[in-house]
């Protein structure tokens, strides 16, 4: 349909594909305790699945989500009353969280605060996901999430419900600091498990910006609340043994944040972004996942220089532009954080992400492009197209090597080379990219690349003579490389 035949290269087959398991990034907040990897499982209880749904869960899963409206699109009711605690029975205030990144999904749990309505959580579990499901107390049912403050030096996240909750369990935040020796609960849902669970500990160290403890954290634990006796909120968890104070969760508000807007983790070429905020100067700059930040205010990042260089960088300063190198692709892009946009970017261009029907496949393309991504026995898997042209994702299964996969690729196509192939390696696929040429009026680029699990892809581009050709094709290239 885009001039090129409709058969495919030969010997093509529609491949098994499964999710890759995506684990969110371990960031260390300044000064905090060096991680010890993976948080263990070690002593940690589940308690037995919550009771059935009665009453007050019944209205929620059954009622209360309602038509939009009233008091607006995405508002949620203050809570008529806040239960009283029991950590082995715990409540809707627990709430279990799924997000949908272009990486894969991310299992991590949050905690319905103050009586607002809004759920604590970490950033690096929810920004970046196309899509937020929040699950109140193990309840089967979700209702959709929307992120609405951030600040990425506390790894803290602010959510809302994309609908009215007639009525709802909420905890409210501690009033005062934890002391040492102080009895705590980490509650929230064990990774892959739709079962509320509670482990015991004690408070060990606290700090200005973290609190340690020994309460044991199981896998997708991250995000949940760590309570006291009394059932207060006095800290957030972020791994195990280590939780954001409720004074500093508290500082991110609504609609507002006193950082940037990313989350991000060293790396030995600077700060890899893993996650963007919508609306946050970040996004605003033009930062995307996958780049990498090289410098801000003039800090340079690396293994040694990570998210604690530059939250030191940027603290107090969030309200001025904050100069940023950042390296995408191959290409230095310079800008600002609150001021110009990355140098190359048309901040007109707005993009969506196009993803096939198995979630397996995607891309970013201009919003204006129309997208199918369904099932079919024909190729390609994932399409989309607009007026300045059209980009396919196909899975493929053949052995040949890539030079011989694209030779046969533009023999099939009747399609010619134009130069040589070059290398293709963006830290994820690595094969060949060719530039070629058809009877269709389109400049066009092929790419043939695999995984180090041998998962191999190919990923056709045409474009014609426009304004936003070259930053088309590089913004579908940059992020099709991220999955």
């Amino acid at each position: 349909p885009y001039g090129q035949p409709q058969s495919p290269p030969p010997q093509y087959q529609q491949p098994q594909y499964q999710q890759p398991q995506y684990q969110p990034p371990q960031y260390q907040p300044p000064q905090y305790p060096q991680a010890g990897g993976l948080p263990t499982t070690d002593g940690f209880t589940p308690t037995a699945a919550k009771k059935s749904a009665k009453g007050k869960r019944a209205a929620i899963v059954g009622a209360s989500l309602l038509v939009l409206g009233g008091i607006g699109a995405g508002a949620v009711y203050a809570a008529k009353q806040l239960v009283a605690f029991d950590a082995a029975e715990g409540g809707d205030w627990a709430v279990r969280l799924q997000s949908n990144t272009p990486s894969g999904s991310i299992t991590a749990s949050g905690v319905m605060v103050g009586t607002d309505g809004y759920v604590a959580t970490t950033a690096d579990a929810v920004l970046g996901a196309d899509e937020i499901k929040a699950f109140l107390g193990g309840a089967a049912n979700s209702f959709p999430a929307e992120v609405v403050g951030v600040s990425e030096c506390s790894n803290i996240a602010l959510l809302r419900f994309n609908g009215r909750l007639s009525e709802y369990d909420a905890r409210p935040w501690s009033s005062g600091q934890s002391a040492t020796g102080d009895v705590v609960y980490a509650a929230g849902f064990a990774a892959g498990g739709e079962a509320y669970s509670v482990a015991e500990g004690a408070v060990t160290d606290v700090h200005a910006e973290w609190v340690g403890h020994t309460a044991p954290i199981a896998d997708g634990f991250a995000g949940s609340a760590l309570v006291s006796e009394d059932g207060d909120v006095v800290g957030i968890n972020l791994s195990s043994g280590t939780a954001v104070p409720s004074d500093v969760a508290q500082r991110v508000k609504i609609g507002s944040s006193d950082d940037i807007g990313f989350v991000g983790s060293a790396s030995a070429d600077g700060l890899v972004i893993h996650g963007v905020a919508a609306d946050s100067p970040a996004a605003a700059a033009g930062l995307r996942s996958g780049d990498v930040i090289v410098t801000a205010l003039g800090t340079t990042f690396g293994v040694d220089a990570g998210m604690d260089a530059y939250c030191g960088a940027v603290a107090g300063k969030t309200d001025q532009p904050v100069p940023v190198t950042v390296v995408r692709n191959g290409a230095e892009l310079v800008g600002e954080f609150g001021g110009a946009p990355l140098a190359g970017l048309d901040a007109s261009v707005t993009y969506q992400t196009a993803v096939d029907d198995s979630g397996a496949l995607r891309f970013d393309v201009p919003v204006d492009w129309t997208v199918d991504g369904r099932p079919t026995d024909e190729f390609p898997d994932l399409y989309a197209e607009g007026d300045e042209g059209y980009a396919n994702m196909y899975f493929l299964v053949l052995d040949d090597p890539i030079e011989a996969q694209v030779t046969l690729t533009l023999d099939a196509w009747e399609c010619t080379a134009v130069g040589e192939a070059s290398p293709w390696d963006d830290g994820v696929y690595f094969g060949l990219i060719q530039q070629y040429t058809c009877d269709n009026g389109y400049d066009s680029i092929l790419v043939i690349a695999e995984d180090e699990t041998n998962e191999r892809v190919l990923v056709d581009i045409g474009l014609t003579d426009s304004p936003r050709s070259a930053q088309i094709a590089e913004t579908i290239l940059s992020t099709f490389a991220a999955n």
